[in-house]
């Protein structure tokens, strides 16, 4: 048999494809509620290292990753009455989402207590006449500023704890020279910052994920037999 060459432009075999696979889902258009994934992002392994904060945003992604997984053998069990289903569920998701909440609090107090030790470490005291003297001397040449930050410290502290025009510097510029100086003489605290950032990022939003997930199914099995088609369609809303 003679092979036949697709002519289509990519375009079309795209948007093809796509809706072949939405109608191999379900033909219906309908939602299996008992399917639920979890994602591998969830997993508390995910966050890494032993700055402050991460120890509660591993234990927040276990209890996270822990119900959601749990809740996904429940609902895969045919014999699972759906009505007990949602209701342990939702008490379970409300514990995981407090677990979830204290990371956050405490990532929260992780990130303002490393940015204020950023910013005392990048301005320590500097008298205020020698202050006055090194951004009168950068103010004569600007372009002078950002090397000199990387290995003088009272420089960074004259220049960052004052407004940038008194250097002769501009908006960028001065961003410029603290992004330097901070990476220069906090790159401990940055490492903290960082981690601490990315952390709090995940544990929101896999929060909002398992929550999202779930409180659509929860509605649904809380009818237990009684879940019309008509309902399953709302539930499906304007996917497509």
């Amino acid at each position: 048999m003679t092979e036949q060459t697709d002519v289509r432009s990519p375009l079309d075999r795209a948007i093809s494809a796509r809706n072949a696979a939405k109608a191999a889902r379900d033909p219906r258009g309908l939602v299996d509620t008992r399917r639920i994934e979890v994602p591998v992002d969830a997993r508390p392994e995910t966050v890494r290292g032993d700055t402050p904060g991460l120890s509660a945003a591993r234990e927040a992604l276990a209890a996270i990753h822990g119900t959601w997984s749990t809740i996904q053998t429940a609902a895969a069990d045919p014999d699972t009455d759906t009505v007990e289903l949602a209701s342990l569920s939702t008490r379970a998701v409300e514990t995981a989402l407090r677990h979830a909440d204290q990371a956050i609090g405490a990532l929260d107090n992780v990130i303002a207590a490393t940015r204020s030790q950023i910013d005392r470490a990048v301005t320590p005291p500097v008298e205020p006449t020698l202050a006055a003297e090194i951004r009168a001397h950068f103010k004569a040449d600007p372009n002078r500023a950002l090397d000199a930050v990387r290995t003088d410290l009272r420089a960074a502290s004259a220049i960052l704890s004052a407004p940038p025009y008194l250097s002769g510097l501009d908006d960028q510029r001065f961003k410029a020279v603290r992004d330097i100086a901070v990476k220069t003489h906090a790159a401990e605290s940055v490492a903290t910052l960082e981690a601490a950032e990315a952390a709090h990022a995940r544990v929101t939003r896999q929060a909002q994920n398992m929550s999202g997930q779930l409180s659509e199914r929860i509605r649904v099995w809380q009818k237990g037999k009684t879940a019309s088609l008509k309902e399953l369609r709302e539930l499906v809303g304007g996917r497509s």
